[in-house]
């Protein structure tokens, strides 16, 4: 293989595996633990007051930088969770 090859193989999984909630990580941001929440309503007290938390409703803009302790809420239309990831 060649080093760009290489490079970018090694990027693209280096990527696919910031992505995996469950991927034992050194910095988790926590979300394995509140998978249970997806499908209920989005409520204000869901999560520790020290928890770095993102809430995204439908159509908001997002940065695209990566922070493994930042937990992403992931909030549908109807006001239900739809996922609950790092990043």
């Amino acid at each position: 293989m060649q080093p760009k090859t290489m490079f970018l193989a090694g990027l693209a999984s280096l990527t696919f595996a910031a992505c995996d909630v469950s991927a034992p990580t050194a910095a988790d941001c926590g979300a394995r633990t509140y998978q249970t929440l997806v499908g209920q309503p989005i409520g204000a007290n869901l999560w520790p007051d020290m928890m770095e938390v993102r809430v995204v409703d439908p159509d908001t803009m997002v940065t695209m930088d990566f922070v493994p302790t930042r937990m992403n809420v992931w909030v549908g239309r109807d006001g239900r969770i739809e996922r609950i990831d790092c990043g």
